[in-house]
């Protein structure tokens, strides 16, 4: 759901951004990020690919999926419960 929700807005972006006169389609097809971008697309790629994994991965029964991942993030926070 999350993929097909920023997906969604992404879409919708670009199509406001040439609707606008901001930026032509094939813009996007040629953009070239700087180092600096490659990073933070690639580091948001990471932070998704993280999440997506943990929860294919999650442990538990179906009525508290993650409660074991849950509780470690809290406790590796010293937060309690």
């Amino acid at each position: 759901m999350d993929f097909h929700v920023v997906n969604t807005r992404v879409h919708a972006l670009e199509m406001l951004l040439v609707r606008a006169g901001q930026l032509k389609a094939s813009d996007l097809d040629s953009f070239q990020p700087s180092k600096d971008e490659v990073v933070r697309l690639d580091r948001n790629r990471d932070e998704y690919m993280s999440r997506l994994i943990r929860i294919i991965t999650e442990v538990g029964p179906s009525e508290h999926p993650l409660r074991e991942q849950w509780d470690a993030a809290i406790a590796a926070h010293g937060l309690k419960k």
